[in-house]
């Protein structure tokens, strides 16, 4: 179970290099996703909390970006 392990961090730290840009932005994209579900997984399943204070600042910065991508050509 280790080699396996092992084996797909090595994959997942290679494959940026040599997979194509569409195929990377595509998995970052769902990486992200993946962290603010989990981060809301914890917050109300867990602790049985509605804080969704932590998703604003994930919209704070998705606005950000769109703003830099629209004026200054950014992405």
């Amino acid at each position: 179970q280790r080699w396996i392990i092992l084996g797909l961090v090595v994959v997942a730290l290679i494959w940026p290099f040599y997979g194509s840009r569409g195929a990377v932005d595509i998995a970052t994209l769902i990486l992200i996703y993946v962290m603010l579900g989990l981060g809301l997984n914890i917050v109300v399943g867990l602790a049985g909390l509605l804080d969704l204070g932590y998703v604003g600042f994930y919209a704070v910065g998705a606005y950000t970006y769109a703003l830099l991508a629209h004026y200054f050509g950014l992405s």
